[in-house]
């Protein structure tokens, strides 16, 4: 993020070094990967049990049985193909998300059009979760056989060599449509939500000049990844199961509701709930901590200039209140 997100009212975003944005987006790139290394690390238990429940494996899938039956081992299995997808996932987010942003407001700009902060937030996170998808899937479909052990024990290289032995490239993209069905609306929710209330919070809560930090961010990055999650869910589940079961998207479809009826569209949501949270806020808090380490402090006539303009805009409602 920018130092301040976004200028007042979210017309345009701001570079927040004086050397640039190439600088700045690199930064993003970096500090986004570390916040999907970190995040993605510490829960992978979790979404070890996540990804059983929502295949439906018959392998044990709670945290104490499967200490008990695997060992440590079983609950990080599959933690390298983790955060070797998730980083550079989280990496290519961020930046394709302010990359867009910041081209949709030059855009805005160049045809004096009002500007539409929602919008652009929605887009870019639209943009950013499908490129994210699109470069990286073969190491998503790698994990969840991992961490359902279909057939894809090893490590990474080992894994991908089995699956494209056996199936082909096709099968590293088995699932891939509902799988970009749920990411559109999930990162667009996540990134336009969690940029939305940055922003706000920024605007409405902090003095002129100051950016907001890691906690507020670890907040609002739960809040708008729960909201993103909530929406996208079922869909996610359809695409595990395809990956791990085969099959077309509606025969797959077809064989959930047979097999599971309604309910089966959110099974997992209890596990995915209790580890996106964490994750969620490991992630937001350790990109703004890195981002914020990356940045100076704002510079006097900035802070001044920010706060003479905030002042005529309170000037200006006062008098049309008048």
């Amino acid at each position: 993020m920018a130092r301040v997100g976004a200028s007042r009212g979210g017309d345009t975003v701001a570079n927040a070094r004086a050397d640039g944005p190439p600088v700045m987006s690199l930064a993003r790139f970096v500090a986004g990967c570390a916040s999907g290394a970190v995040s993605r690390a510490v829960t992978n238990p979790l979404e070890v049990v996540r990804l059983r429940r929502m295949t439906g494996s018959s392998k044990a899938s709670t945290l104490r049985a499967i200490a008990r039956d695997e060992g440590s081992s079983g609950l990080f299995r599959g933690t390298k193909a983790s955060v070797a997808r998730h980083a550079p996932a989280k990496g290519v987010c961020f930046f394709v998300f302010h990359a867009v942003k910041e081209r949709l407001a030059r855009e805005r700009a160049r045809r004096a059009a009002a500007a539409d902060a929602t919008t652009d937030a929605l887009v870019s996170g639209a943009c950013a979760g499908l490129t994210s998808l699109a470069l990286l899937y073969p190491l998503d479909s790698l994990l969840v056989r991992q961490a359902t052990s279909d057939g894809a024990a090893g490590g990474l290289r080992k894994g991908i060599g089995g699956i494209l032995r056996r199936e082909g490239a096709r099968g590293l993209y088995r699932g891939v449509v509902p799988a970009a069905l749920a990411v559109v609306p999930e990162a667009a929710i996540t990134f336009g939500t969690y940029d939305l209330m940055r922003t706000w919070y920024t605007e409405k809560m902090l003095p002129p000049g100051e950016r907001a930090g890691p906690v507020p961010s670890l907040f609002i990055g739960m809040a708008s990844a729960a909201a993103g999650q909530a929406v996208a869910f079922p869909l996610d589940v359809v695409s595990r199961r395809q990956v791990t079961g085969g099959g077309t998207l509606g025969r797959t479809i077809r064989t959930l509701v047979k097999t599971s009826g309604a309910r089966g569209f959110y099974n997992g949501l209890g596990a995915t709930t209790l580890k996106m949270l964490p994750m969620s806020s490991l992630t937001f808090f350790t990109y703004e901590a890195l981002l914020g380490w990356w940045e100076p402090a704002p510079r006097d006539d900035e802070s001044d200039a920010r706060a003479t303009d905030g002042r005529s805009a309170a000037s200006r409602r006062a008098r049309a209140r008048v």
